[in-house]
């Protein structure tokens, strides 16, 4: 029987002592077993062989340690290699086997090894469901997030902590507030990572308001906020441009000794642009004692968002004087800018800057060059970065829709809104917003709410 640990070690992190197998070779592929393959129950002639290929019996604390040790480090495949060497592992093997899954994002891993802890009977507990949750949610697999939450029912896990706060966590991801919040408010004991689940979530889905209101409901019970309760709030205050929430935002990070956090600095300085407050903003980008790449691109965002063209470039040449290199981000953050004031050059630039550094294919750089030329006239150069979009979202097709208008060139800009009602997209209120000079030009608007009836468009 295997020593048991402390199952605190999923959320601590855990150094063993014991490096007995540090010295162990990497094993050869063809000796791996894969998870997703599910183990056939052994013969009497297997069991009887089992001795000869080597099994192991899990009875050695240092095993157990070496294991957690190749999880730790990602070497996966040494630690794979010791689990299927071990004689029947208990559960608490399996969920480190899980757990280094999950923190290397092998999401689909998470599933298929849960799966088979279900086939071969292995007990699943409360320090199992969290990680298959996350999974779940990150692979965006709603009828296996149900699945999974039926059993929970089913074997009474349903008002686990850990278990609530990850199913909080996974709804969110599928849009399914009101489960979300149906799933909080039947926990019978909450902690700062389920407010923390709640005003996140609610950033997610992009409802500013209702982040900020939770909250301030969490600090009237008393609970301390941490940095993820202040970058999640902070969050909501940029997407309803509430800037006193953010100042009263701003009070607590500095009560609660978070202000040379660099993270919740770089949230501050993302919401006070985002409110139109840009000397706030610059504030607290120069009373950073370490920038990073982050910062800088928030501030250049910032500025670029609130019409500050040449405060944006030269907060670019400021960063690379300090040597360090722009990304895409960058890139995305200074293009708005070259938009606003036609400034063909510089988006040349930063296009050419794009290709050499081998940025794209970038799906948000790529919608932002099609913004970028259609607002310059350059109606081929936005025709040609659009045709080589591998996955066109809606905000891709609203760009070059709205380009195609602003050139005067309404009746391409028809036959691309047709084309588009072709494809499994539905136009959104700014593909109207955008079509709709063009059909006020050829004064065929009845034409319009004929054909938005025919597809069916829940805007008209």
């Amino acid at each position: 029987m295997a020593v048991k640990l402390s199952h605190s070690y999923f959320f601590n992190s855990y150094k063993p002592d014991d490096a007995s197998f540090k010295q162990m070779g990497a094993p050869k592929r063809d000796l791996l077993v894969n998870p997703r393959i599910r183990k056939s129950n052994p013969t009497k002639k297997q069991m009887s062989e089992t001795p000869k290929r080597g099994m192991i019996k899990p009875n050695s604390l240092s095993l157990t340690r070496s294991l957690c040790e190749f999880v730790d480090s990602g070497a996966m495949d040494n630690a794979l290699y010791l689990f299927e060497k071990m004689n029947q592992p208990d559960t608490y093997i399996w969920n480190v086997i899980i757990r280094g899954f999950s923190n290397k994002g092998l999401f689909q891993e998470v599933i298929d090894f849960y799966h088979r802890m279900e086939y071969e009977g292995i007990g699943i507990d409360n320090f199992t469901f969290p990680f298959v949750i996350k999974a779940c949610g990150r692979l965006l697999s709603f009828i296996e997030g149900k699945k999974v939450h039926g059993k929970l029912i089913k074997i009474g896990l349903d008002r686990d902590i850990y278990v609530c706060n990850s199913l909080i966590d996974m709804y969110f991801k599928f849009g399914f507030v009101e489960v979300a919040e149906k799933v909080f408010e039947a926990m019978p004991l909450r902690d700062l990572v389920s407010w923390n689940c709640m005003v996140n979530g609610y950033r997610v889905i992009g409802d500013g308001l209702k982040s900020l209101m939770c909250f301030k409901e969490m600090l009237g019970l008393g609970e301390k906020p941490d940095r993820l309760s202040m970058i999640s709030s902070l969050g909501g205050c940029s997407i309803g441009c509430c800037v006193r929430g953010g100042k009263e935002i701003h009070c607590q990070v500095i009560r609660n000794g978070l202000e040379l956090d660099i993270m919740v600095q770089t949230s501050l300085i993302d919401m006070y642009a985002k409110c139109g407050k840009v000397d706030y903003a610059e504030r607290v980008f120069n009373e950073m004692t370490c920038k990073n790449i982050v910062a800088w691109n928030a501030m250049i965002g910032g500025y670029a968002i609130n019409g500050h063209f040449l405060e944006s470039f030269t907060c670019l040449k400021r960063m690379q004087e300090d040597n360090l290199i722009p990304d895409a981000i960058t890139m995305i953050n200074l293009l708005p800018s070259c938009s606003k004031f036609g400034t063909l050059l510089e988006g040349k630039c930063i296009h050419g800057y794009a290709i050499r550094k081998m940025f794209l294919p970038h799906l948000v750089l790529e919608t932002a060059l099609v913004d970028m030329y259609g607002k310059c006239g350059q109606l081929k150069f936005a025709e040609c970065v659009f045709g080589r979009i591998n996955e066109k979202n809606m905000v891709s097709w609203n760009a070059i829709i709205a380009a195609y208008v602003q050139n005067g060139r309404n009746e391409e800009a028809l036959e691309l809104f047709h084309c588009l009602r072709n494809q499994t997209l539905k136009p959104d209120a700014v593909t109207i917003a955008s079509i709709l000079p063009a059909y006020a030009e050829l004064a065929t608007v009845t034409s319009l709410v004929w054909s938005m009836k025919g597809g069916n468009c829940s805007i008209l």
